[in-house]
């Protein structure tokens, strides 16, 4: 006999972020930092980060940099495993997970990548959570290296990367799930921090959450743009959202 039938109109989706939303650092920050704690300078056209554009070239420069100064990919693996995970965070998802069969679907939908992404919920033992993870496509070759692309290519959103809309990515995503499976979202419960969440909380609807983290720049994006359909909630912690997904039941 197959699983038992879940009900679709009694299911709810939660939709995470990664950087500064699950980990409690941003990752490829992390990682560009790693050559000059070791003495190695950056050289200039790596110094500054981008603001919103280039951020697969800039990790790919990056991860050239620290391969050339005998920064291996198994070194990198190991220093995002030594990051903090928000405050809150594992008691969040493990409540997620608790009651997946009966309330929830949970996915990650990150600009960082999937190697990243997997190593870190590798080591904290939460890859189970996650019906999906959506993110930039990352692989070690045959040398070691490893390579990180492009999620898709859109030009069609002004809030958005070029490599990745979320807000389109979530959509496209939640009708397909609907056609194959027949389950339609009672309510969307998003979380993030960054101004990239800004295009998926636009697309939310009156039913729904926007999680935003408090003193980061999607609140204050947020203040700018305030035009939104959907429920705005602050949190500090995991334990803010955890809460209040109990209340809602």
């Amino acid at each position: 006999m197959g699983s038992p039938a879940v009900s679709a109109a009694a299911r709810h989706l939660v939709v995470f972020d990664f950087d500064q939303t699950i980990v409690d650092v941003d990752t490829y920050t992390t990682v560009a930092q790693m050559a000059p704690l070791r003495g190695h300078a950056l050289p200039e056209q790596l110094a500054t980060a981008p603001k919103r554009e280039g951020w697969v070239e800039y990790i790919h420069a990056i991860l050239q940099f620290n391969y050339a100064n005998k920064i291996t990919s198994e070194e990198i693996r190991m220093k995002l495993q030594s990051l903090p995970l928000v405050p809150g965070m594992p008691e969040l998802l493990e409540y997620l997970r608790a009651n997946r069969l009966r309330l929830y679907d949970t996915v990650i939908l990150s600009d960082a990548n999937m190697c990243f992404i997997q190593w870190i919920l590798e080591k904290f033992r939460l890859s189970d959570c996650f019906l999906r993870v959506f993110s930039n496509p990352a692989e070690v070759d045959e040398k070691g290296h490893l390579l990180v692309g492009r999620y898709h290519e859109q030009t069609d959103c002004q809030l958005s990367p070029k490599n990745m809309c979320k807000g389109r990515v979530l959509q496209e995503w939640m009708a397909e799930r609907e056609r194959v499976t027949g389950i339609a979202y009672e309510s969307v419960y998003y979380v993030g921090d960054g101004e990239n969440d800004l295009c998926p909380g636009k697309r939310l609807t009156a039913r729904d959450i926007f999680f935003v983290r408090r003193d980061f720049p999607l609140a204050r994006k947020l203040v700018e743009s305030p035009d939104v359909q959907c429920a705005v909630e602050l949190w500090s912690d995991g334990i803010d959202v955890m809460k209040r997904l109990k209340e809602l039941g």
